[in-house]
């Protein structure tokens, strides 16, 4: 059984992208070949919520970052897009454990969805700081769905973006 919650959060997620385009801009979509053949390139199965966000967004860039993802110009036979340069570099240098993704770089702290915790098909995201040792990561969920993470992160800016002046209700 997949998370109402999870679900629900990425619906919450994607109307608010579709209104504040100006402030998280979306970039595909994808097909499920596409992103069959990302799953089997990585090894892994990807969790409900990131699966949809590729499949209907692909990648997306908002103020102060952006989601990895897989470019809408990729074939299964040539994926591009972040994901792939990220997590595959990562993995190689041994930067983050071979279990998990490479979601988004925060400058000081890595955000990486881990694959070795999937529950009722969502995975939970852990942060963790540059610099840190595989063996030594702190796997604590901050949040228990990329869905419900990138919901809170999306509403942040808004509202700061709204208390700033930069955009209106």
């Amino acid at each position: 059984m997949v998370s109402t919650s999870s679900d629900e959060a990425f619906e919450q997620l994607t109307d608010l992208a579709m209104r504040y385009p100006q402030v998280w801009e979306m970039n595909g979509p994808l097909t499920e070949d596409i992103v069959k053949a990302a799953e089997d390139r990585l090894g892994l199965t990807f969790p409900r919520s990131y699966r949809l966000f590729l499949l209907r967004q692909g990648f997306a860039s908002f103020v102060g970052g952006g989601v990895n993802g897989i470019h809408p110009n990729s074939t299964s036979d040539n994926l591009v897009g972040s994901l792939f340069l990220d997590t595959e570099k990562a993995w190689e240098r041994g930067w983050i454990p071979k279990d998990c993704l490479f979601i988004e770089n925060m400058d000081e702290v890595y955000i990486l969805l881990d694959m070795s915790q999937m529950l009722a098909a969502e995975a939970p995201i852990i942060e963790v700081p540059v610099g840190t040792v595989p063996g030594k990561v702190d796997r604590t969920p901050v949040s228990p769905s990329f869905a419900e993470y990138y919901l809170a992160r999306l509403t942040e800016m808004i509202e700061y973006l709204k208390n700033q002046g930069e955009i209106e209700n």
